[in-house]
């Protein structure tokens, strides 16, 4: 019996001692990105393809993708309030609302990721795709100034001019690299093992840029210091009819030349007389930071009743 009890003893202490290896995918090993992946493995971000392996070398579909978001940047939507549960399909037509990603397809759009409705949750996902969703994912944790500049890339005319100013973030951040060709290959589907380097950089790009994470916008004329706007920042809201009992709300401040402005909507609260009052904020570049030059438009959107009318009102008022 103590033999026995020994050799448990034995037995236990070996794997406590060996635990990072025998609890690593067995794929991983050697592969550019086995850092990254073990790092988002023990935050609890990925679990691997069978529990056993990563697949690192296979594509990512876009279900992923959005899962990988809305895990690796903790986003949620507990500030918000709902007249009716919300489903995935009343905005997706492709997502049925017993996938095991269907919650993140709710959360996702709530934060500012901005996917398509007739989105095929299935198939791969590409490198300009993934990388849209990455930035509005940072974008989602704060504003975090970069250097002002403008990566050359061999075949940009290939990049859909509406991602082009989130490849340019993850150029200049280092989330992502050009080929030995100098070509950013936004049409290629993305390998999970590049997506998990993405996006562990990028939540630890978030992570020493925290203190970025809810800058305050200097007083200005017509803008008054906490963010809150005055009747020179017009806020124009347009609703989509997602079907007969909800509506697409989406406040957009135009136009803006660089990401530092940015629209953040704060909560939804209800009157008596049938209005959804959508409270928002307006974010300012932090003086003296520096921003890329790329025209962004500065817009968030939350989905209400149809029952409802939605009116855009300053967070404060």
């Amino acid at each position: 019996m103590k033999r026995r009890g020994f050799l448990t003893t034995l037995v236990v202490l070996l794997v406590l001692l060996l635990a990072p290896n025998v609890w690593a995918f067995s794929d991983t090993k050697g592969h550019p990105a086995e850092t990254a992946i073990d790092q988002l493995r023990q935050a609890g971000v990925v679990s691997g393809y069978d529990g056993d392996s990563f697949q690192p070398e296979g594509t990512l579909t876009y279900a992923q993708a959005v899962h990988l978001m809305v895990k690796g940047f903790g986003l949620n939507i507990d500030n918000i309030r709902f007249i009716k549960e919300p489903k995935a399909s009343d905005s997706f037509a492709n997502v049925k609302d017993d996938a095991w990603y269907a919650g993140d397809f709710i959360i996702a759009p709530l934060n500012g990721l901005d996917i398509p409705r007739d989105i095929d949750p299935e198939r791969a996902i590409t490198r300009e795709e993934f990388t849209s969703l990455l930035h509005a994912g940072v974008s989602a944790k704060g504003d975090f100034p970069i250097i002002e500049l403008w990566v050359i890339i061999a075949d940009e005319q290939d990049i859909d001019a509406a991602k082009m100013n989130s490849v340019q973030f993850a150029l200049i951040t280092k989330l992502a690299q050009l080929d030995e060709k100098q070509r950013f290959l936004p049409k290629a589907a993305l390998k999970r093992g590049e997506a998990a380097d993405m996006l562990w950089k990028a939540m630890q790009f978030v992570a020493s840029h925290s203190t970025a994470e809810t800058p305050q916008p200097s007083a200005d004329p017509g803008y008054p210091a906490g963010g809150t706007a005055s009747t020179n920042d017009v806020v124009a809201v347009t609703v989509e009819k997602v079907d007969d009992e909800v509506n697409r709300v989406t406040l957009s401040w135009g136009e803006k030349p660089n990401p530092g402005y940015r629209l953040t909507i704060d909560g939804i609260s209800f009157t008596d007389q049938g209005e959804a009052r959508i409270s928002y904020t307006l974010h300012k570049p932090v003086p003296g930071q520096m921003y890329a030059q790329v025209i962004t438009e500065a817009k968030a959107s939350t989905y209400v009743a149809a029952t409802y009318k939605s009116v855009a009102v300053p967070s404060g008022r």
